[in-house]
This record gives C-alpha cells, sequence and structure tokens, in this order.
C-alpha cells in the first residue's frame, strides 16, 4: 500500500508542476495525450523498484500477504468461472428441452386439429345413417298401417258403410 500511495503522490506533483491552474480547468481527458508519457515512466520506474525489492531475499510479510490475497482471488475467480460455466450448460440444456418441448407442441396442435375434422367428419356420417333409418322406419310404419288400413277396409275405403242397401220404398196402393 505504501508503494502504491507512493506512486500516486508522485503523479500528482508531477501533474501540478506540469499544469498547476490549467488543469483546474481542462475537461475531461484534455490532458491525456500530453500526460500518458509522464504516467508511463513513473508506471515503470515505480514497477522497476516493486520488482527489485520484491526479488531480494528479505521479502516484507505485506508483499507475502498480498501474493496470498492475489491466489485467493485468483481461486475464487476460478471457481465464479466454472460456476457460470456450469449454468451456460444447465441454460443450453434447458433450451434444448424448450425446443423439443415447442416441437411437440407444433405435433399436438396438427393431431388435434385431424381429431377434430375426423370426428366432424364421423359426425355427419352418423348423423345420414341415422336420418336414413328414421326415415326407413317411418316408411316401413306408414306401410304397416296402409296394410291394416287396406286389409279392413279394401281398396274402395268403405269401411264404415258395410250396411246392406235399404229396400227402395215401394208404391203403396193409393186409397
Amino acid at each position: 500500500q505504501a508503494a502504491a500511495h507512493a506512486f500516486l503522490d508522485a503523479v500528482q506533483s508531477r501533474w501540478s508542476a506540469a499544469y498547476a491552474e490549467k488543469g483546474l480547468t481542462a475537461l475531461a481527458y484534455a490532458m491525456n495525450s500530453q500526460f500518458a508519457a509522464v504516467l508511463k515512466e513513473l508506471m515503470e520506474s515505480f514497477s522497476s523498484a516493486a520488482g527489485s525489492s520484491a526479488g531480494g531475499a528479505a521479502a516484507s510479510s505485506s508483499d507475502q500477504a498480498d501474493a496470498a490475497n492475489v491466489s485467493r482471488v485468483e481461486g475464487e475467480l476460478e471457481e465464479v468461472r466454472q460456476v457460470m460455466v456450469e449454468n451456460i450448460e444447465k441454460v443450453l440444456a434447458r433450451g434444448e428441452k424448450i425446443e423439443l418441448l415447442v416441437d411437440k407442441t407444433e405435433h399436438l396442435t396438427h393431431q388435434a386439429f385431424q381429431f377434430r375434422r375426423t370426428t366432424t367428419r364421423v359426425k355427419r356420417g352418423m348423423y345420414c345413417k341415422s336420418l336414413k333409418l328414421n326415415l326407413f322406419l317411418c316408411t316401413l310404419l306408414l306401410l304397416v298401417i296402409g296394410v291394416a288400413v287396406f286389409g279392413a277396409c279394401g281398396w274402395s275405403f268403405s269401411c264404415g258403410s258395410h250396411h246392406p242397401p235399404s229396400p227402395s220404398p215401394s208404391p203403396s196402393p193409393s186409397p
């Protein structure tokens, strides 16, 4: 942390020396192209100084703690990456299952349409058969009634007039 603070202090002092008042009113990133070389120089000098002090045999305990923290964070990142890979695989598998369900739904919709069309045809056919049967039975009933009437009355339909003809009045002698 001390090296990071030293780096930031050096950047601030170089900035103040180069752009003092002009830096306060400048637009964001307006001095970026001019100050980039200074930042690069400071980063290289602090990186080489940190590398030489960390390379010695007497590495500080804070450097070891930083290294432990870095490896711990890298381990956590690897775990997160594994979880994300598993989640993506699950989402892809779920997408495939959804596609299968959509295909099955389309197939069932087609079958339902065919079933409805077939049942309509069968219903119409059964209605026609029923109508034919009813017409046949009505015709048969009328025929039976007709045969009964003809049998009882004859072809002349004179069922109620079977009385013998009354004798015509004979002329009586007049007195």
